[in-house]
């Protein structure tokens, strides 16, 4: 059920990026080109075939990253150069959104601990 999440949030950043870059496109349709970027991995069944399977999930995983950002390109119109933008938008919307997350949780445990130390609570 996590992963189901975290590929919802993986959408959501890919969106905010694509957004960011063009100003078109919304989290609908890059929820769909996205969905079918990742129908690739129904591939995976040859990997069942050990000797050959870390070639097909090294090659699954490149075709994987290839698809979503064509897929991620097509929803939102991008062309050029801001086409190869996308995936460092998309990480650096990551890595600050993090950054961002981890400030307010340290905050808010700080204010938390504060809180039961007014109150007496070891």
């Amino acid at each position: 059920m996590a992963g189901v999440g975290l590929w919802f949030l993986a959408v959501a950043l890919v969106t905010a990026a694509g957004w960011l870059l063009t100003r078109r496109g919304n989290f609908t349709q890059t929820l769909r080109a996205l969905g079918f970027a990742q129908s690739l991995y129904f591939l995976s069944i040859f990997a069942l075939y050990r000797p050959a399977a870390s070639i097909v999930q090294t090659a699954l995983f490149a075709l994987g990253f290839l698809a979503v950002w064509m897929g991620a390109a097509t929803a939102h119109k991008v062309t050029g150069w801001r086409t190869l933008l996308l995936p460092v938008v998309v990480i650096l919307i990551f890595v600050v959104g993090s950054a961002i997350a981890n400030i307010l949780l340290a905050g808010a445990q700080f204010t938390f601990e504060s809180l039961l130390m007014e109150f007496g609570v070891p």
